[in-house]
């Protein structure tokens, strides 16, 4: 807030501490963390990910290796619970939702295979994106999870070879949404603020085809329904014209909360407290936020400090999925 007399205003991020003709004359420092940042690091949970290391999936014989793209789906929602805090950790009821609830405590864990074990079906298993998928689905009783973690959104589609007016928004819960990942030297906090328009191919109006026309060409909007939830989760999948060179250089700016509007064109303030990273084309690192607000880079039972520059980024990879967190209403 700025206060001048009897006029208070909100301000943005890049407003606070600004001002047009004016010099910083005062500054308040609030101690917020009195360990020692080793303390930090060693009171990081952390998973093993050993490579002779197999688990049976709903009893069958086949084995699946237990591998980084678990321990990094963990990493991220467990940041979450811990930033929801004691109202998150106590819904959890379902069988994988107590999975979860065991890893609460911030120790090194060998026990990645369990969780592996709770996801209903081994077809979903192998990429953090799965994972997220095996949650959002409605054959399976992990609706705590879900309700902690799952957004609404609402899609429009418009036609843009006839003039038909679209039919009503489909409202969707998701778990994550997918989007396409940006070029590279993309700014990935403008690039979330931004409209979610996409062509789906060959959609042909079906009030054309009525009349023997063939109408083809659509937009699909896609829209926050509302800023009902504490979370929002991205996921980004590669374009098949980017896979060859994909590049590595895309800013995410922690520092600076991401404004989303909704469909009703309300705007909320979310933070980022988790990302994901595809690295060396077959790993999967975490970067979280822990609730005192130090990032912690955790590659499997590797956990290290990161400063600023580090957080989001990786010499060999790219973004992934990225946790928001609500933490400024609707204005």
């Amino acid at each position: 807030m700025e206060c001048d007399d009897s006029t208070v205003k909100i301000l943005d991020n890049d407003g606070v501490g600004n001002h047009t003709g004016g010099r910083v004359n005062s500054i308040l420092l609030k101690k917020i963390q009195s360990l020692p940042l080793d303390n930090i690091v060693t009171d990081t949970r952390r998973f093993t990910n050993p490579t002779d290391k197999y688990a049976y999936v709903n009893e069958v014989s086949e084995r699946i290796a237990v591998r980084c793209w678990m321990n990094a789906s963990l990493q991220l929602l467990l940041c979450g619970l811990d930033h929801k805090g004691d109202s998150g950790w106590q819904c959890l009821e379902s069988k994988w939702g107590l999975i979860l609830s065991q890893y609460r405590r911030p120790i090194e864990y060998n026990t990645t295979h369990l969780a592996i074990r709770g996801m209903p079906e081994r077809y979903n298993l192998g990429d953090p994106q799965r994972v997220f998928d095996n949650i959002e689905s409605t054959d399976y009783n992990i609706g705590d999870v879900k309700g902690i973690f799952s957004h609404k959104v609402s899609i429009t589609t418009t036609m843009t070879s006839c003039s038909h007016i679209p039919k009503s928004p489909k409202i969707k819960t998701r778990v994550s949404t997918l989007l396409s990942l940006p070029p590279d030297h993309s700014d990935m906090n403008i690039y979330m603020e931004q409209p979610f328009v996409v062509k789906p191919k060959n959609y042909t109006c079906e009030e054309c085809s009525k009349n023997g026309i063939t109408s083809i060409g659509a937009q699909q909007h896609t829209k926050w329904l509302d800023h009902s939830q504490d979370f929002i989760l991205l996921s980004f999948n590669v374009p098949e014209d980017m896979k060859s060179n994909i590049g590595t250089h895309r800013d995410v700016n922690h520092q600076r909360n991401v404004n989303l509007r909704d469909s009703t064109g309300q705007v909320a303030e979310y933070q980022v407290i988790s990302i994901i990273l595809f690295v060396n084309q077959n790993h999967y690192v975490t970067h979280i936020r822990r609730p005192s607000g130090h990032w912690m880079g955790c590659d499997d039972t590797n956990v290290t400090l990161l400063d600023n520059a580090e957080v989001g980024n990786h010499l060999n990879g790219h973004v992934h999925s990225i946790l928001l967190k609500q933490v400024r209403p609707i204005y």
